[in-house]
């Protein structure tokens, strides 16, 4: 289970997203939808460890991820593939 607990992003003073709360459990299949500059990919960055939260909290079962590098999440099995990298054949 990935869960993100009142995650706020911010670039200077400006909130990008504030509060965010998600929680992804095992076996499911999940999609983040929403208007272009809504924070979709800005959220999984940050569950990557690529931008860091100025708040909040995210967990990968127990563990505290928030902070971590993103080399040392993607050894703990997260990783973003965005979109049109063409990674699969």
């Amino acid at each position: 289970m990935i869960q993100a607990n009142n995650v706020t992003l911010r670039v200077g003073k400006k909130a990008l997203f504030e509060d965010v709360n998600i929680k992804f459990t095992e076996g499911n299949c999940y999609g983040l939808i929403g208007a272009n500059g809504a924070g979709k990919s800005t959220t999984l960055r940050s569950i990557a460890g690529l931008v860091k939260p100025a708040s909040g909290r995210i967990h990968l079962q127990a563990e505290d991820l928030t902070g971590l590098s993103p080399d040392k999440i993607v050894s703990k099995g997260i990783t973003l593939v965005p979109e049109g990298r063409h990674v699969f054949p």
